[in-house]
Order: C-alpha cells, then structure tokens, then sequence
C-alpha cells in the first residue's frame, strides 16, 4: 500500500501508532533464549513504553548525551583516523564506532 497524503499518514503513523507499531514474536531470538523482555523483543505496551521512557531518560536528551561528550569525542577521533587509513570502509567504520559507544554507554564495555 502507498500512502501519498500526509494527513493520511499521520493518522495511521502517530494517532494509531499502538496498531501499526508493533513486532513479531521471536521464539528462537527472544522466549528460548531468554532475551524476551529486551527492549528490541518487546511488544508495543505499557512495558515497552516503561523501558523506552527509562532509556530515553539515559541516553535521549541533550543533558544526558553532554555525560556522554568525551566518550563520543574519543570515537570520533579514532573513526576520523580509521577513515584516514582506510576510506573504502566508511561502512565498517560507522558499524564499529556505533557499536563501540553502544556497548561502553550500556555495559560499560570498551
């Protein structure tokens, strides 16, 4: 289906968002390997939207990504480097510089 009209759009993307907003049920990724209540298994519910309030509160807001400022200071300068040294892997580059600040910001990983 093609939705061509933005009032259209933003009547079934925001106001009824609860329907359309939803995923699958992952048996294998998420109720036998025990990751069923992880944000990105989640149901859109009051669960999900406790868990988003909570990480957003974290992570989402301008003060909070100011905690985050060296952090994200420090992989900028080793992406820029690794860009300098290898530009055909702007790519690899990005996936390793996100996943870099995911996994020091959320289990305090480097």
């Amino acid at each position: 289906m093609i939705v061509n009209d933005i009032t259209i759009a933003i009547e079934l993307l925001e106001k009824r968002a609860t329907i359309y907003s939803d995923r699958p049920t992952l048996v294998m990724g998420g109720e036998l390997s025990g990751w069923d209540n992880a944000l990105s298994m989640l149901h859109y519910d009051d669960q999900w939207r406790a868990y988003r309030r909570r990480l957003h509160s974290y992570v989402g807001s301008f003060p909070v990504l100011k905690r985050h400022h060296s952090l994200l200071e420090h992989e900028a300068r080793l992406s820029a480097s690794r860009l300098m040294t290898a530009p055909e892997a702007l790519e690899e580059t990005i996936r390793k510089a996100s996943a870099s600040v995911i996994m020091k910001i959320a289990y305090g990983y480097d």
